[in-house]
C-alpha cells in the first residue's frame, strides 16, 4: 500500500522516537526542527524509509488504532490503550453488540468500541460537557470517517439512559453508582457493566452500590499496570519510565430484580 494525501503516517527514527502526522498535498510538518515536505512521502509505500537534509532517517508506516488514539487531539484525560483492551475482553464487546458508554470524554474509547462492535453493532455514547462531545464527534469522524452506528448524546446519564436491552453499559465517570438503577434497566438480563475508576475509595463505593440490592452479581475488581522493557545487547532490563497504576476495572452482571423468579425448575426432562 502506498502513502495517500489524507493518510496518517508514524515516523520512527533511529533512537525509536515517534512522530504522527497527516498527509496533505503540498503540506510540511516540523519535525526536530527539520521541516519535511508531504509530497516526499506520498507515493512511498508502508515501511519505507525516508532520509532529511540533516542526514536524520525515519522508518515510516501506518500508525496502529493505540497510536492514533494516543496522539489525538484532547483536552481532558483519555482511557489509555492498554486500559481499554482490558474493557474490551472483560465487558466481552463482541461484534454486534449494543453498547452504551456513559462519559466518552473527547472519544478515545468511542473508537475501541467502535471497531469491536464492527459495523452490526452500535454505540450510545454519553457525555455531559458540550466541548467534549464536540471533540468526540470530531475524534470518531478523523480516525474512522462517518459512522452512522455512533450516537453520540450530550446529556447527563444520572438523569436518565434511554436505551432497554442493550448487552453492555461502559462507565468512565467519578460516580457512577449514583446511576445503577438507570445502568440496570437499560441493561438486558446477564448484562454486563464494566466501570472506569482511579481510585480504591471509589471503587469501594461502587461495589457496596452494586451488591446492596442484590440486582448485580458476579463483580470483580482488577487493577491495570504496563511496563515494557529495554533489551540493547548485554542490557536487559525495565524502561526507567512506565505505564504505572491508571484505574481499576469494575465488572458485574445483571441479575433479575429481586423478588421476580426467571425460569422454571432444573431437572431432566421427561417424555
Amino acid at each position: 500500500m502506498a502513502f495517500q494525501a489524507g493518510d496518517f503516517v508514524l515516523l520512527i527514527d533511529r533512537k525509536d522516537r515517534q512522530r504522527l502526522i497527516r498527509l496533505s498535498q503540498g503540506g510540511a510538518s516540523r519535525i526536530m526542527g527539520e521541516n519535511i515536505a508531504h509530497d516526499s512521502i506520498i507515493g512511498l509505500t508502508e515501511g519505507s524509509a525516508i532520509t532529511t537534509s540533516e542526514h536524520r532517517t525515519h522508518r515510516l508506516y501506518p500508525p496502529t488504532l493505540a497510536q492514533r488514539v494516543m496522539n489525538m487531539r484532547r483536552e481532558a484525560t483519555i482511557i489509555y490503550p492498554k486500559d481499554a483492551g482490558m474493557i474490551l475482553v472483560y465487558a466481552d464487546v463482541f461484534p454486534g453488540a449494543r453498547v452504551v458508554e456513559i462519559g466518552a470524554g473527547v472519544g478515545g474509547l468511542s473508537v475501541f468500541l467502535l471497531r469491536a462492535v464492527g459495523k452490526r453493532g452500535r454505540v450510545y455514547a454519553y457525555e455531559i460537557r458540550p466541548d467534549h462531545a464536540r471533540e468526540a464527534a470530531r475524534n470518531v469522524r478523523r480516525f474512522l470517517g462517518e459512522t452512522k452506528n455512533y450516537v453520540l448524546i450530550q446529556a447527563d446519564a444520572a438523569q436518565g439512559v434511554h436505551q432497554r436491552r442493550v448487552d453492555r453499559v461502559i462507565t468512565d465517570v467519578p460516580e457512577p453508582w449514583g446511576m445503577r438503577h438507570h445502568i440496570w434497566r437499560c441493561l438486558k438480563p446477564g448484562g454486563v457493566v464494566a466501570s472506569w475508576l482511579p481510585t480504591v475509595l471509589q471503587v469501594k463505593t461502587l461495589v457496596d452500590a452494586l451488591r446492596e440490592e442484590n440486582r448485580f452479581g458476579e463483580v470483580e475488581v482488577q487493577e491495570s499496570f504496563q511496563r515494557y522493557w529495554h533489551l540493547r545487547g548485554p542490557s536487559v532490563r525495565p524502561r526507567q519510565q512506565m505505564v504505572g497504576h491508571t484505574g481499576f476495572l469494575i465488572t458485574a452482571r445483571k441479575r433479575p430484580a429481586p423478588g421476580k423468579r426467571r425460569g422454571g425448575p432444573v431437572g431432566p426432562r421427561t417424555a
